[in-house]
C-alpha cells in the first residue's frame, strides 16, 4: 500500500508484516509488537505517544522519524537511519543498530560514532551531524536534560559552511533539518535555555538575502516560526532563572498612559517588583531605556535576559490566571443554571465543548506553580497594550 499524509490512532499492531510506502504519516497511541518492515519505505513520520516492542527496522528505508513520549524496547534500527531520528521525551531500551544484517555495537565502540561523525562532515551532512550530538546523550548516555554547550561552534560552523554550499538542494534541505531540529529539540524544558537563547539570537542575525528570493524566504519563515516559539516562552522559572546576566535582550513595551511620567513610574515600579522577586542585591540600575516613543508610550529596554524573560512569564501567566478564573466562573454558572433545570439545545452544548477544548490547548487549565495573581493585578494588566521581545544585534 501507499501511505501519504495520513493519521492513525489508537492502533494495535501485533506480529504483522508491513509492506508499504509511507510518507508524512503520524502515528499517536499505537503500539507495534513482533512488527517486520521488510522491504519498505516509510519517511517523515511522527510517533507521538507510540510502544515498540521487538521490531525489525533494519531492513527498511526508515528515515527522518520523530519520536515524541514513546517507549521502545529491543527495538531494530539501520545504522543508515537512526541518525536521521529525533527523539524528545521517551523510554528506550536495549536499541539494536544493524549495518546490512550485522549487529553494530556502538554502545561500547566509540570508534564507529567518530567514523560516522567524520563521514557526515564529509558529506556536508550537518543536520544529521548535529543530530548525533544530541542522541549521544538521549540513547547512549541517558540524559533527562540535554545541552549543547560545548557544540554551539559547530553551529554557527554548520551554518556558514551550508551557506557557500553550491548544491542548491543538498543546502536547502540540510538547512531546514537544521531548523526542524531546534523546533523540536530546544523548547523543551529538559533543554539548557542558554543554549537556546544563543542559538536564536545568532539566526536573528544571519542575512538570508545571499540566496534566490524563494529560497531566502523559506529560510526567513523558519526563523519566523522559531522567534514565534520563542516568544511563547515555553520555559519553566527555573530555566529563565539560570541565565547568565551577561546575556542581554530589548523589550518592547507599550502602555496605555496619557502622561508620561506615569507611564516611566510603571516601567520603574515594574522593574522593582522583579528586583525584589529575584532577591537582586544593590542599587546599580540592571536595565537602560534605549527610546520612548509618544503614541500610548512604547518604551524599548535594554536589560538582561532573564529580567526580560521572568517579567514577559509573569504577565503572561498573571493573564491565563485571570482569564481561568473568569472562565471557571462562567463554568460554575453553567453548571447551576443546569441544575436549577435550564436546558441547553445540542448545538449550545457541541459550542460549550469546542470552546473548553480550544482552551485546554492552550494550557490555561494546567496548574501553575508560581502564584502570578499575588505580583501583578488585573488594574496593572490592563496598562500594557503590547508586548515584543528583539534579540540584541551582536554583528
Amino acid at each position: 500500500s501507499s501511505i501519504q499524509q495520513s493519521v492513525f490512532k489508537n492502533c494495535i499492531f501485533v506480529n504483522e508484516k508491513f509492506c508499504a510506502s509511507a510518507y508524512d504519516v503520524i502515528y499517536e497511541n499505537c503500539s507495534f509488537k513482533n512488527c517486520d518492515f521488510e522491504g519498505s519505505t516509510f519517511e517523515d513520520i511522527q510517533f507521538k505517544n507510540c510502544t515498540f516492542f521487538k521490531c525489525e527496522l533494519s531492513t527498511m528505508h526508515a528515515e527522518n522519524f520523530s519520536f515524541e513520549n514513546c517507549e521502545l524496547k529491543e527495538v531494530v534500527w539501520g545504522a543508515d537511519y537512526w541518525f536521521t531520528y529525533l527523539i524528545a521525551d521517551s523510554k528506550i531500551e536495549n536499541i539494536i543498530l544493524k549495518y546490512r544484517g550485522e549487529i553494530v555495537d556502538i554502545y561500547h565502540n566509540k570508534e564507529i560514532i567518530i567514523s560516522i561523525l567524520n563521514d557526515l562532515i564529509e558529506q556536508h551532512s550537518y543536520y544529521e551531524y548535529l543530530n548525533i550530538l544530541i542522541l549521544q546523550q538521549i540513547i547512549f548516555d541517558n540524559n533527562k536534560d540535554i545541552t549543547i554547550s560545548k557544540h554551539l561552534k559547530l553551529y554557527k560552523k554548520a551554518f556558514s559552511e551550508l551557506f557557500i554550499e553550491k548544491d542548491f538542494i543538498h543546502r536547502e534541505k540540510q538547512l531546514l533539518n537544521i531548523f526542524k531540529l531546534i523546533r523540536f529539540y530546544f523548547f523543551r524544558k529538559n533543554f539548557d535555555l542558554y543554549c537556546t537563547f544563543k542559538i536564536v539570537e545568532y539566526i536573528n542575525s544571519l542575512d538570508f538575502n545571499i540566496f534566490q528570493v524563494n529560497e531566502a524566504i523559506t529560510y526567513k519563515a523558519e526563523v519566523f516560526k522559531i522567534n514565534e516559539m520563542f516568544a511563547g516562552l515555553p520555559f519553566s522559572y527555573s530555566q529563565i532563572s539560570h541565565l547568565p546576566v551577561e546575556s542581554e535582550l530589548c523589550a518592547i513595551i507599550r502602555l496605555d498612559y496619557d502622561n508620561k511620567e506615569e507611564a516611566e513610574n510603571f516601567i520603574k515600579n515594574t522593574f522593582e517588583m522583579l528586583k525584589e522577586i529575584l532577591k537582586i542585591n544593590g542599587n546599580k540600575k540592571y536595565y537602560e531605556i534605549l527610546s520612548i516613543k509618544k503614541g500610548s508610550w512604547t518604551f524599548e529596554i535594554l536589560a538582561s535576559a532573564f529580567l526580560i524573560l521572568t517579567l514577559y512569564k509573569i504577565i503572561k501567566d498573571a493573564t491565563n490566571f485571570m482569564l481561568k478564573t473568569r472562565i471557571q466562573i462562567k463554568l460554575s454558572s453553567l453548571t447551576l443554571d443546569g441544575l436549577q433545570g435550564k436546558k441547553y439545545t445540542k448545538k449550545e452544548i457541541d459550542y460549550i465543548e469546542k470552546s473548553l477544548y480550544l482552551l485546554q490547548t492552550t494550557g490555561l487549565f494546567k496548574d501553575e506553580k508560581f502564584n502570578t495573581e499575588d505580583i501583578i493585578n488585573e488594574n496593572q494588566l490592563s496598562k500594557i497594550i503590547d508586548l515584543g521581545i528583539k534579540f540584541v544585534d551582536k554583528t
